[in-house]
């Protein structure tokens, strides 16, 4: 349930970690544009930091209430549940600004930097998460107060970094409303995608919460941190390309753009689809030794296939999608997010009354399919004219099926 609720801060990530990406990745090509880059900076940090005390506000107040009437409890309390969710809403805002900081280190082009930043922290996070609990006692509390004073840390550490690297201006960096409706145009249309995309990928476990018990909800968790791992690797690639993708757009160098188009896809696919056949054809073997749970095992197995096929019909998008973004064409993933949304809602909705978990994922794997089906030749036809049949074949086809 905290990783459901922590994807809040996936709209802000999503909304301006790419806006940053964006504006810092175009700062490196107009060196003059450094102070209204830093000003950016400054002004999304105020507002990143309303931010987070509204999200932390909001869940403590709303604790009891989730606690009492949405979660379905049986061997937790009433009252360390109701702790657990507070701590969780303090957690959540101190992390809200994270997803700012990293955009604009993936703008800036310090991904090694920023890579071993994120190796170290999440190491950091689980295992200083199961020393508090092995020192003070295994208990949610433990666990959760860990949470907060580690995501007040890895904030921290993320903006040191930012502002490290970020060019020195001719002044000091300060609040401007002005930086800020600079990039509205743009980052209105993101935050509308990032809203409707959180929709998307969160709603299946949010319903569970609430119609399934939370042993349910876990074994499904469980499933989908497997099942997200080929979306995730996507991402990362997509982040990492799509400030060089907007260099070539800005430099308007067509070839440079193609032949790394075609790359990057070309990598997602190498590395997303021998993972996703893995889980496909051996789920129950490789999640038994991880969990040794068999009874965990025979719920969450099936589940994790199906939510690993559709994350990688989901990955085989992600660096299409960071193209329509590196060229400024916000207004169709704003489009495509809410349409989606329109049509995933109900259909998920109907999937878990009849099927439960399982219906879950099965709607999850259509959804995704159909958007791979009916995106790629829109974006192509836009964006990469004359590629589609290349995509198709050597970037999408070819891969999966060595890998399958």
């Amino acid at each position: 349930f905290f990783l459901a609720l922590l994807s809040i801060t996936f709209v802000l990530d999503f909304a301006f970690g790419v806006t940053m990406t964006r504006e810092l990745a175009r700062c490196s090509l107009t060196p003059h544009l450094v102070d209204e880059a830093r000003d950016l900076t400054r002004s999304l940090e105020y507002f990143y930091l309303a931010i987070g005390v509204l999200i932390a506000g909001a869940i403590l107040l709303a604790a009891p209430w989730i606690a009492r009437h949405w979660l379905i409890l049986h061997s937790l309390s009433f009252s360390s549940v109701t702790k657990a969710i507070a701590m969780m809403g303090v957690a959540i805002g101190f992390q809200a600004p994270l997803g700012m900081y990293m955009g604009g280190l993936y703008g800036l082009d310090r991904q090694p930097v920023l890579n071993v930043a994120q190796f170290l922290l999440s190491l950091l996070r689980f295992s200083g998460a199961g020393l508090a609990m092995w020192i003070f006692g295994a208990t949610v509390q433990v666990f959760f107060f860990w949470q907060v004073g580690f995501s007040l840390f890895q904030t921290l550490t993320m903006r040191h970094l930012l502002w490290r690297y970020i060019p020195v201006g001719a002044r000091s960096a300060r609040l401007s409303f002005s930086a800020l409706r600079g990039t509205f145009h743009f980052t209105s249309r993101v935050t509308g995608t990032a809203i409707a995309s959180f929709v998307v990928n969160q709603l299946d476990k949010i319903v569970l919460s609430k119609f399934m018990p939370l042993s349910v909800l876990g074994s499904y968790q469980i499933a989908s941190q497997i099942g997200t791992g080929a979306k995730l690797l996507a991402t990362l690639i997509e982040t990492v390309v799509m400030p060089r993708m907007t260099i070539y757009a800005a430099q308007d160098d067509g070839e440079g753009l193609k032949a790394l188009y075609h790359e990057s896809c070309q990598m997602v696919a190498l590395i997303t689809l021998p993972f996703t056949a893995a889980i496909a054809f051996f789920a129950k073997p490789l999640m038994m030794l991880w969990i040794g749970n068999e009874s965990v095992v025979a719920v969450a197995s099936p589940i994790a296939v199906l939510l690993t096929l559709g994350s990688a019909c989901n990955a085989l998008a992600r660096v299409p999608a960071g193209l329509t973004l590196a060229k400024g064409w916000s207004t169709f993933g704003l489009y495509e997010s809410v349409i989606s949304g329109l049509v995933f809602v109900p259909l998920l909705i109907t999937f878990v009354h009849y099927h439960g978990a399982m219906g879950a994922a099965s709607a999850w794997l259509l959804y995704n399919g159909c958007c791979l089906l009916i995106d790629m030749p829109i974006i192509h036809a836009y964006m990469m004219p004359g590629e589609l049949k290349a995509w198709v074949l050597w970037d999408a086809l070819v891969p999966a099926v060595v890998s399958f």
